[in-house]
């Protein structure tokens, strides 16, 4: 009852709290971003050619590698970047130590390492190696059936880690498609690449893989675009402006797909491009300002940056490098004016991105306030205008003061091309009481005396059912008394002992009415104790009744 009531309560104030209005207001689209490379804080060491693997919150992990670009020796150091810092961490060591490798983020959080050469055993390695951030540390799962380097691993929602193509040790490119299930720790296959490469790179794109370049041989380098459909199979795309090997590739904030460097020790490269899946165009990017090879991936930070990390730099000694380049692909500015607002006032949302390779149509997104777990009023929000807008949140007087929040959910930004969904966004807002302190106390107090006067009402009630509860027990007790005197009984006694059951029958029911009002008072836990237990008195002399009719018919 209690909670059916709590529930009519919210669904009421539901439909008085929170109105929306949403005003666009009109502003000139900001110029598109004019992009170039800039260098972040390095980290703390030259790495070339490690495994580079970000998560969701921007943070770059750092696997393997070479420290010296002459002697090739690999390395078990294991460290992550803040791509929002620069911060450089220490993080412990691999099992062994892997150059040429690859890896993946898992669904469940843990970096998988996936095949590359160890100089240690001067060998392929098979074992998957499993980095766990929660704990820091490492350990091993099954063994990959064709060890390869230079390879690429991607994540696809299935939760499968996908390891494509690589060289084998034979020095073959080959087309192999290997996909590891880090749940069962077991491995499996699917269709293969149309033809053999090492040394290309690949991103996951909207649960597909997308791979760019690579190499036939040690020579022989490709342009050629490929994407990988689960269920489907391999398909072209169109071909870079040039050939890429041993390059980066990410996903940028934008959803277009980037590539940069590459092409090898004898020609190191400073060219990037830029893929567009809607337009199925390629397009050249700034070139990095130094040309570099040997690096396994980018990374994208959650404020729209692109980075590159470390790779081989043939103009240092140690032909590695520590240095990091980003590119600002995007920007994103949300915010809420004022953060704290009196009941009855109003705030404003402001929505803001600039785009370097993208164009923005419109936008559209559900908006709510979010107060105490509960969502009101959600509403839709549309936006035509391709650079800044903005609209209105009115607070009424009924929101509870408190701090909330003004939920952004689905912001999709439609572009000319495509479009992003940037998922659901949060703003802080601290709602406070328009009443004084004396109507607060006022307001206060008339609720206390509301609830006293409730509790005083039920107990009467229960006094009184507890009198009533005692009578029927003493007629009752007289009832058994006389018939144990009595010591037989012929069928007049029996009559008249029907018609007092009836009797009390029909007390008992007037009796039940009067309960089920106490229980639509009763608002504590004591009370329903109370009327539990009137109920149990009466089940029991209805027994008791029953077995003495039963007993002296028989």
């Amino acid at each position: 009852m209690k909670s059916s009531l709590r529930t009519g309560l919210v669904a009421g104030t539901a439909l008085l709290m929170l109105t929306l209005c949403f005003a666009a207001l009109s502003h000139p689209a900001s110029a598109a971003l004019t992009p170039e490379w800039t260098y972040e804080t390095p980290m703390g060491g030259p790495r070339t050619f490690p495994v580079i693997v970000q998560d969701d919150e921007g943070l770059v992990y750092v696997m393997g590698g070479v420290l010296n670009g002459t002697s090739w020796v690999s390395v078990p150091l294991a460290n992550s970047y803040d791509s929002t810092t620069g911060a450089w961490s220490t993080l412990a060591p691999m099992v062994e130590g892997l150059r040429w490798a690859t890896g993946a983020l898992g669904h469940d959080g843990k970096v998988y390492v996936v095949a590359g050469w160890n100089d240690t055993h001067a060998a392929l390695y098979a074992p998957v190696q499993i980095y766990d951030p929660v704990d820091d540390s490492w350990s091993t799962g099954a063994s990959i059936p064709l060890p390869v380097s230079f390879a690429c691993a991607v994540t696809l929602d299935d939760g499968l880690i996908y390891v494509v193509g690589g060289r084998d040790a034979a020095y073959n490119a080959v087309a192999n498609v290997q996909v590891y299930d880090p749940v069962s720790d077991s491995w499996s296959s699917t269709t293969s690449m149309p033809a053999g490469r090492y040394g290309g790179s690949a991103v996951e794109w909207r649960d597909t893989i997308i791979y760019t370049g690579g190499t036939l041989s040690g020579s022989v380098h490709t342009a050629e675009t490929w994407i990988f459909y689960p269920g489907y199979g391999w398909y072209s795309l169109p071909s870079m402006p040039s050939t890429k090997y041993l390059h980066a590739s990410v996903v940028g904030g934008d959803d277009n797909v980037y590539v940069m460097g590459g092409d090898g020790e004898s020609a190191p490269s400073a060219t990037g491009y830029v893929y567009n899946y809607f337009t199925n165009e390629w397009n050249v990017l700034p070139d990095l300002n130094f040309a570099m090879t040997y690096v396994s991936s980018a990374a994208s930070a959650p404020d729209g940056r692109i980075l590159v990390l470390g790779g081989t730099d043939m103009s240092v000694g140690a032909r590695a490098t520590n240095r990091v380049e980003s590119l600002q692909i995007m920007t994103e500015s949300i915010t809420l004016t004022p953060s704290t607002v009196d009941q009855g006032g109003t705030v404003l949302v402001t929505v803001a991105y600039d785009y370097a390779y993208a164009t923005p149509v419109d936008y559209e997104l559900m908006c709510y306030l979010l107060a105490d777990g509960v969502a009101y009023n959600p509403t839709y929000v549309y936006s035509p205008l391709p650079g800044t807008f903005s609209f209105e949140v009115s607070i009424p007087q009924q929101v509870p003061a408190g701090t909330h929040e003004v939920v952004l959910q689905d912001l999709y930004v439609e572009f000319e091309a495509g479009g992003v969904d940037y998922g659901t966004k949060y703003l802080a807002l601290t709602v406070l009481s328009s009443l004084t302190v004396e109507e607060q106390i006022a307001a206060l107090q008339a609720d206390i005396d509301a609830l006293d006067a409730a509790l005083a009402a039920t107990d009467a009630d229960v006094d009184a059912l507890t009198m009533q509860v005692a009578v029927m027990q003493a007629k009752l007790d007289g009832i058994i008394a006389g018939m144990e005197a009595m010591g037989a009984t012929s069928a007049a006694t029996t009559a008249a002992l029907n018609a007092t059951l009836a009797d009390l029958q029909a007390q008992l029911d007037d009796f039940q009415e009067q309960i089920d009002r106490v229980e639509d008072k009763a608002d504590t836990a004591g009370t329903y104790g109370i009327v539990t237990m009137v109920l149990v008195i009466i089940i029991v002399v209805l027994v008791a009744l029953m077995l003495v009719m039963a007993r002296k018919k028989a």
